[in-house]
């Protein structure tokens, strides 16, 4: 086996720790783009969470109840027995 000469060896060593580092900063670039997409997508998510809960007034709960009780009857909770009374 041949001996590689010291000025040769100095060179691939420095082309593999140029090689390492561009690694680095290429992980390092990847988990930057995934760690951005994630913030704008929990951005989007938090505006629309935003959005639907704005528009959830009392109105609108009194509406689904009505729509809700005429679908399946009043309900009520009677005494400490819990006794379900429906009227339909």
């Amino acid at each position: 086996m041949q001996r590689l000469p010291h000025s040769r060896l100095l060179k691939l060593r420095k082309l593999t720790i140029r090689q390492l580092l561009i690694n680095a900063e290429v992980t390092k670039a990847e988990a930057q783009a995934k760690a951005d997409a994630q913030l704008i997508e929990a951005e989007a998510q938090a505006e629309a969470n935003s959005k639907l809960s704005s528009s959830i007034t009392d109105e609108l709960i009194r509406m689904i109840e009505a729509e809700a009780r005429n679908k399946f009857g009043w309900v009520t909770i009677s005494g400490t027995n819990n006794t379900v009374v429906t009227d339909k």
